[in-house]
């Protein structure tokens, strides 16, 4: 409600923080037309799913990324498996693509982070400090909340300086 009474108005709201001359990666494979015009009225370059970035998977143990400019195949997948969860990864990695100049990323680097946030999230979408430590009651374990508090800092800050992340990491 604070953003807009409809999909067209949080849109709107949300393309707010779009800047000329910058690309946008956009994850909805149906964005709002407000966010779409808005982007072209002030020079914004978008990025779509299904158009300069999206994934493919022949089986469910791996994936491959392919973007603008670059492919990454084989990626470890998500801990939550889906075509959301897919989408929100591909975004993530289209947007580090498009900051490659400022912050180069490996495919390395790429694939050992996938894997290391893999090992530390919990099914239930919190994170620990080490793989597979997990109370079976987490709200009992101090570990699993300072985990995911920490995670929880830690990609606002990211987010802040203008790193998308992966909707079901956050």
């Amino acid at each position: 409600e604070f953003l807009g009474g409809d999909r067209e108005s949080i849109g709107f709201e949300k393309a707010g923080i779009l800047r000329a001359g910058r690309i946008a990666v956009v994850a909805d494979p149906d964005p709002p037309r407000s966010l779409i015009e808005h982007a072209g009225n002030i020079g914004a370059q978008v990025w779509l799913v299904g158009r300069e970035f999206g994934w493919s998977s022949a089986d469910r143990q791996q994936w491959d990324y392919h973007g603008a400019t670059r492919r990454l195949p084989g990626l470890a997948y998500p801990t939550m498996r889906g075509v959301r969860q897919l989408r929100n990864a591909s975004a993530a990695l289209a947007a580090l693509e498009a900051l490659r100049e400022r912050l180069p990323v490996s495919a390395q680097d790429i694939r050992m982070g996938l894997a290391r946030l893999r090992s530390l999230q919990h099914p239930s979408g919190g994170f620990a400090y080490w793989p597979g430590v997990w109370n079976t009651n987490p709200g009992d374990d101090w570990r699993a909340n300072w985990g995911t508090t920490y995670a929880g800092h830690f990609f606002l800050e990211a987010e802040k300086v203008g790193h998308k992340l992966p909707g079901d990491m956050k």
